[in-house]
């Protein structure tokens, strides 16, 4: 029997497909935040991308939409609030959660459509659900 013939006759496996991992963008501007929460993200399985200020944000979802955007408000160069309206104005279809030390913060997030914030300081498990809840079809773990 030759090689090719026996290829022929014996079916491969099927390869389950495995969704690829979700993408982050994290939007925000202090490092040890940013290295913390990277950690904590790429332990659940999601890849992360990270910009430091508003301009860059709104560049990136141009560019590449990720499937979750994690935004904090308080941002150089452009605020996220900015952000928010920028995006809101563009009419870009990404999940945004926003990160925010101010509880007061959430009657104005309902002009942007965003359906979850975390009140910082918050836990890495609240964050967690959130991502799962904006991306729920990225719950792979």
């Amino acid at each position: 029997m030759s090689a090719k013939l026996a290829r022929e006759e014996i079916p491969e496996k099927a390869m389950p497909m495995m969704a690829p991992p979700a993408e982050i963008l994290l939007v925000e501007d202090e490092p040890d935040i940013i290295d913390f929460m990277k950690r904590v993200l790429h332990r659940a399985g999601y890849t992360v991308r990270v910009v430091m200020d508003g301009a860059a944000a709104v560049a990136a979802v141009t560019e590449a939409p990720p499937a979750v955007m994690l935004l904090d408000l308080v941002l150089p160069t452009m605020s996220g609030w900015a952000v928010l309206e920028q995006l809101h104005r563009d009419q870009c279809p990404v999940s945004v959660i926003v990160m925010t030390a101010n509880p007061s913060a959430a009657a104005r997030l309902t002009a942007y459509d965003i359906q979850q914030y975390l009140v910082k300081p918050f836990l890495m498990d609240e964050l967690l659900s959130a991502i799962a809840s904006a991306y729920p079809m990225q719950q792979h773990r």
